[in-house]
């Protein structure tokens, strides 16, 4: 083998390590289904009774937090792509929907603005903290946070049960494309073999 041959066969290697890392950068399926489960009772306690609602919202988000570490690093290092410095921005990332609510509420005190527009407001954040998680890991949440964005609106509008609507929209949004996480194409050379 020449020694251009191995440079050529090395440069394909990490081409396809790159491109494989690509298409598996998705939440753990663990963490969406314990998001989905999270979003979804919330929201239809919105709808039933808001004050256990909050308190649900408080005590379940503190939950996942402690959960979703182990459970995001363990994934990583299964997956074989444990990188310290990214687990930290991935955990700030999503950590910053805490400092989303914050202002939204320390807002929303200061204006004396009560009652539902309080949660729409929240989610309205939380949709643009999931579109940017789609931007920089999961392409899934491009479109999930675009959503949450409009049901934040679309609440205003429906006069029952809204908020168990877009609920169910968003854990179905987290936890159906979990059936498809293991499936990847094959490398475009990989393809033009099989062809062959």
């Amino acid at each position: 083998m020449t020694q251009a041959q191995q440079l050529s066969d090395d440069l394909n290697y990490v081409r396809q390590a790159v491109t494989r890392r690509e298409r598996s950068q998705h939440v753990p399926v663990a963490i969406a289904w314990m998001v989905a489960i999270y979003v979804l009772v919330g929201y239809v306690l919105l709808d039933v009774n808001t004050n256990w609602a909050g308190l649900f919202f408080a005590i379940g988000g503190a939950v996942m937090g402690i959960l979703g570490w182990p459970l995001g690093k363990r994934h990583a290092i299964r997956s074989g792509e444990y990188d310290r410095a990214d687990a930290m921005r991935v955990m700030l990332h999503w950590a910053s929907i805490l400092l989303g609510i914050a202002g939204v509420i320390g807002l929303c005190v200061a204006r004396g603005i009560q009652g539902p527009a309080v949660g729409q407001f929240i989610v309205l954040v939380i949709g643009v903290i999931y579109f940017l998680g789609g931007v920089h890991f999961d392409r899934n949440f491009l479109w999930l946070g675009p959503v949450l964005m409009a049901g934040s609106i679309a609440i205003t509008y429906v006069p029952r049960y809204g908020w168990t609507a877009l609920g169910i929209v968003i854990a179905l949004g987290l936890v159906v494309p979990t059936f498809f996480h293991g499936r990847t194409l094959p490398a475009p050379q990989q393809q033009q073999q099989q062809a062959a």
